[in-house]
């Protein structure tokens, strides 16, 4: 457009390890030269700001909430252009989601059928010393 003014354009591709692949279009929003601006992805989740757990993020700005339940390892890129005829800036990312209620949840089934089979194995020793008697 002009030296004062651009609007970045490109996608946020999202490549997951069982071959899924979510992509989000930039939203071509105009910032001023030497400015500093979150842009925005096309929305996948809304955020209810009534709620008190999700306050955090009303208070911030995000450029993508992506929802769902996501496990193992994911492929984060980025592919800015800032002028029609420019190259695109590609920036990649890979980071491992681990689902922490199931975690903590197997974690505690985990504690509970361990402790079941210690206190069994003690009966059953208990009971073993009555009848060598």
């Amino acid at each position: 457009q002009g030296k004062n003014l651009f609007t970045p354009t490109g996608q946020i591709i999202l490549k997951g390890n069982f071959g899924e692949k979510a992509t989000y279009d930039i939203v071509p929003d105009a910032i001023l030269k030497e400015s500093n601006r979150v842009a925005r992805a096309t929305p996948s989740a809304e955020i209810n700001c009534d709620t008190s757990a999700s306050s955090r993020l009303c208070q911030s700005n995000v450029s993508l909430l992506v929802s769902g339940f996501f496990i193992g390892k994911y492929d984060l890129q980025a592919k800015v252009q800032f002028s029609e005829n420019g190259t695109p800036i590609i920036g990649t990312t890979y980071f491992i989601a681990l689902p922490i209620k199931l975690g903590g949840m197997v974690l505690v089934l985990l504690l509970i059928g361990g402790g079941m089979l210690w206190k069994r194995s003690k009966v059953v020793e208990t009971k073993g010393d009555i009848t060598s008697q």
